[in-house]
């Protein structure tokens, strides 16, 4: 092939020449090599040779093996190659014509005539020059600066090109950034959110805090190790390509893997590459090669789906929200990056939102286009500034101890609870411009602001808590009907004789004006009575559409909720809730009792009262402030309202002594387990049923500094399923089986993995199996339920028709008969044939069921360590008394335990034999169970030390 080299060189020789001349008797030569069809040929090699011919002989030629840069550009210096014949040195520049005929790869370019080169090299040798050669070298001079600002001006090109080239991978990388900090940002916010509950697990310690920030450093590293890996396969030169549009196939036929990698052109063919490809007549996938070079581009293991959080190629249809509302609702999560073809573009954006209902997730707001503008640019920004402002804010952990939970025990939004007022006689009238206090016990000396009139007196004196106790009291002045205000300070009046308790008036007109205040004994000013940090109480509202009235009594109302029982201990509360004021609805915040009986009410706490009637407000109990006689208490929540919370807590300088403890232990006793991530799936033993106390969780962070998430294991996080949930199955009976419930354990990234389950499934309803049953494990779950129209099989084979990828070990769920019901599709083959839907229970033993479980973890969290744990022992005779009852119960649980231990020893897994290790037996069960099935904080106890020697 004829290869071409620009004239560009000849300026630069003929400058060369002039400026190097008489210093090093070496030339310059430079140019851009092109291809015959003039194109550039960038990071190429080639051989040039450089012959000098005077009157027509050669009498000098050498060789050069240039390379050239990005833009073909290459540059050499005659006199300065590998000689092949002759002498640079002895050439003589004024003894004729000279002509420099240029090869490359043995065929003639050029052949170029000398001019001022020449007559440059020619003046050291021609005498009579020496008087101009100051002029000479100051044209030189000046060329020279001339040649060092082309070489500038050449230099600032490829960097410019080099900047246009990586610009689109550049933003595609801030693209990746971005979501990485959407996440984290996401994360540190939920943990900002929980806080206050967080510090409290101080008690816990307070170190784990700090290893709460070291995880974050941890992280915060991965983040920036894993953008510099993307970095660095972006500048091997990322492309997308669409093998759909630029490789298409026949009609009909569609790419697979194998075929849209090997259609991928040559040159595109480098680490960070993205393939974009339809898969089938529905359905697309975006890969994305992860291998350094082309050497492993077939190989499938180099490649890896395209999206950091859960990638969903999709079909175009007819317009973006159409688009959006085609994924269906179980698919639907923040984070998820949607990729389809549009104007024979490849689209790819992400949903930024929580909420996934149909208004937010087809609104193009809720979408960031993974395109990058500007505006995007900025704020990626300022998250990287949130991201450091939160390290920074967390680095300061002791002092935000002190300042979270935080709150006066002594003040009106505490005190002023009871609805009405207290008149002249001592008795409680009803006016509902009124509230008054507890009766307050005389321990302390007090500053008392308030109003009084002629009917209410501000303040009135007892020497019990019953109204017929009342002491006179005037003050002195308060004869008219509109309010005066009183100021009575407790040093300086004369107390009353036998008076012991004091209640405070408050007109709700007057309500920012009336201060209650202890004084200090030396300098009688107020001052601040209790310190206490709360943590957030477990699942405490569990009455919904009922609230418990002034009197005690519950009533019916579906915009309602009240708790269970609490019991009152030395524990410290602190209710966050809602109720209502009204003449004809009085719903207080906090009910007390004397025993576990709705009759057996002794007061209420209203909460503060608002314009509209509503009260809301934080009401704090201990058992100094409770009623006389009170035990226990029931909080009312209006959910509709305003998020109702129970927190309890003790004092911050117990929080803090408890905290230099734990870290004394922690760091004496540290484990293998500690700071490592820990999930607990299960059924009711994992949500702690029956336990009004402390989990068995907690007390493994507790013990061993482990990190657990509460609100994984409750509610599921970020759309993802919870991993306790009571009732379910190993096998899948429902939604909520381990088996499906198991898929989402991979997204909470894992250390530790606790597996307990199993006693809810009915052996006289499936089949036991053996060892050697082949593990089930779903590929995909897709949920009908909310589908009006799904009703049948019949229905729900024509609603998926061109909706859903079909693969095998399909799990379905309809809503059949008003029942939700599920069906197992054992390969694609019969996917269209509803004779061969069968419900999973028909097929699957509880040998494939668990099985799959343990190998599904085994093979997407392979790092982590798993944990199987046996059935524990329980009183059944208490579920029926029957001996033969017991001994079936019995059976069960044992032949279970012993397919759990041949499972984890099949795969290797740890096995935690709960059976005969607890420590609970039927002889001791009653004293550590809640019922015949759920343990109480005993039982659970028991559990955690068995499952803490096997992770110690």
């Amino acid at each position: 092939m004829k290869k071409v080299i620009s004239i560009f060189f000849i300026l630069a020789l003929v400058l060369a020449a002039l400026l190097q001349a008489h210093a090093s008797q070496v030339l310059n030569f430079q140019g851009i090599l092109k291809n015959p069809n003039g194109a550039v040929r960038p990071n190429s090699e080639a051989t040039i040779v450089l012959e000098f011919q005077q009157d027509g002989v050669t009498i000098y030629s050498e060789s050069h093996h240039i390379t050239t840069n990005i833009n073909g550009y290459f540059s050499c210096r005659p006199g300065g190659g590998e000689v092949i014949m002759g002498d640079f040195d002895a050439i003589d520049w004024g003894g004729g014509s000279i002509v420099m005929r240029t090869t490359l790869d043995g065929e003639i370019i050029t052949s170029t005539p000398l001019t001022a080169v020449p007559y440059a090299l020619y003046a050291e040798r021609v005498s009579g020059w020496d008087a101009m050669s100051g002029s000479v070298d100051s044209i030189a001079d000046a060329h020279r600066q001339t040649a060092l600002l082309l070489d500038d001006m050449v230099l600032s090109y490829e960097q410019l090109s080099l900047f246009d080239d990586s610009l689109d991978n550049r933003i595609e990388l801030l693209n990746r950034y971005e979501m990485f900090l959407n996440q984290r940002i996401d994360s540190l916010q939920q943990y900002n959110d929980s806080l206050t509950a967080r510090v409290d697990s101080l008690r816990n310690t307070a170190d784990l805090l700090s290893i709460r920030i070291d995880s974050l450093s941890q992280y915060s590293d991965s983040l920036f190790a894993q953008v510099a890996h993307n970095e660095a396969l972006i500048q091997q030169g990322a492309n997308i390509f669409n093998a759909t549009l630029y490789a298409p196939l026949e009609s009909g036929q569609f790419h697979t893997l194998s075929t849209a990698i090997a259609a991928t052109p040559l040159h595109l063919r480098h680490g960070g590459t993205v393939v974009t490809f339809r898969c089938d007549s529905i359905n697309w996938r975006s890969i994305q090669y992860i291998g350094a070079d082309s050497t492993t581009w077939k190989e499938t293991s180099q490649w890896k789906e395209y999206g950091c959080y859960g990638n969903l190629t999709i079909p175009y249809i007819d317009n973006d929200t159409i688009t959006r509302l085609s994924i269906p609702s179980y698919m639907r999560r923040q984070g998820l990056i949607v990729t389809y073809l549009k104007d024979s573009l490849v689209y790819n954006e992400q949903y930024a939102m929580r909420e996934t209902d149909d208004i937010n997730w087809s609104s193009s707001s809720s979408w960031l286009s993974l395109s990058a503008t500007q505006e995007e640019l900025d704020f990626m920004q300022s998250l990287v500034d949130s991201l450091s402002n939160k390290v920074s804010i967390m680095d300061k952990d002791y002092e935000a101890l002190l300042d979270v939970g935080k709150y006066y025990y002594i003040n009106q939004n505490n005190l002023f609870t009871q609805a009405g007022a207290i008149d002249r006689t001592g008795a409680a009238i009803t006016d509902y411009e009124m509230v008054h206090t507890n009766y307050i016990p005389i321990d302390e000396m007090w500053i008392i602001r308030t109003f009084g009139n002629k009917s209410y007196p501000g303040i009135s004196f007892f020497q019990d808590k019953t109204p017929n106790s009342r002491i006179p009291y005037v003050f002195d002045g308060v004869t008219e009907a509109s309010w005066q205000q009183q100021v009575f300070n407790f040093y300086t009046e004369q107390l009353p004789a036998g008076a012991r308790y004091f209640v405070v008036n408050m007109p709700l007109s007057k309500k920012n004006e009336v201060e209650l205040s202890i004084c200090n004994k030396i300098t009688h000013t107020p001052v601040e009575v209790e310190t206490h940090t709360y943590q957030k109480k477990q699942s405490a509202f569990t009455y919904n559409g009922a609230y418990v009235g002034v009197s005690g009594k519950r009533s019916i109302n579906s915009s309602y909720a009240h708790s269970y029982f609490i019991p009152i201990d030395d524990i410290h509360y602190k209710i966050t809730a809602t109720g209502n004021y009204q003449q004809d609805l009085t719903i207080p915040i906090v009910v007390y009792y004397s025993d576990l009986s709705f009759s057996a009410c002794v007061g209420y706490d209203l909460g503060t009262v608002k314009d509209d009637r509503t009260t809301y407000g934080e009401v704090f109990i201990s058992p100094e402030s409770a009623p006389e006689n009170a035990q226990y208490f029931v909080v009312n929540s209006s959910p509709k309202i305003k998020e109702s919370v129970i927190m309890y807590g003790a004092k911050t300088d117990d929080i803090i002594l408890d905290t230099q403890s734990r870290v004394e232990y922690l760091e004496s006793n540290k484990s293998s387990s500690y700071g490592r991530k820990m999930v607990t799936i299960g059924d009711s033993f994992t949500i702690n049923s029956g336990n009004k106390s402390t989990s068995w969780q907690q007390l493994l962070v507790d013990w061993l500094g482990v990190d657990w998430s509460y609100e994984e294991t409750y509610s599921g996080m970020h759309g993802f399923a919870q991993m306790g949930y009571g009732g379910s199955w190993i096998l899948p009976n429902d939604i909520n089986s381990f088996s499906i419930r198991a898929c989402d354990i991979k997204r909470y990234n894992p250390n530790i993995v606790v597996l307990y389950g199993g006693q809810n499934d009915k052996l006289e309803k499936y089949k036991l199996g053996s060892i050697e049953d082949k593990p089930f494990i779903p590929e995909q779950t897709i949920d009908l339920s909310g589908q009006k129209e799904v009703m049948s099989v019949a229905t729900a084979l024509s609603f998926m028709d061109n909706r859903y990828t079909k693969k095998n070990n399909t799990i379905i769920n309809i809503t059949e008969d008003y029942r939700n019901k599920l069906y197992f599709i054992a390969d694609t083959a019969q996917w269209d044939d509803p004779a061969a839907w069968v419900t999973p229970l028909d097929t699957i033993s509880f040998y494939s069921a668990y099985k799959g479980i343990v190998e599904r973890l085994c093979t997407e969290i392979p790092l982590a360590s798993i944990y199987c744990l046996t059935l524990m022992q329980c009183d059944s005779t208490r579920y029926d008394g029957t001996l033969g009852e017991w001994e079936a119960l019995d059976v069960m649980r044992r032949t279970k335990n012993v397919a759990i231990k041949e499972i984890a020893d099949y795969y290797g897994v740890t096995y935690i034999d709960l059976w005969n290790k607890s420590g609970i037996t039927p002889i001791n069960a009653r004293s550590h169970y809640s019922d015949w099935l759920h343990p109480n904080q005993y039982g659970y106890r028991k559990l955690a030390e068995c499952i803490y020697r096997h992770l110690k």
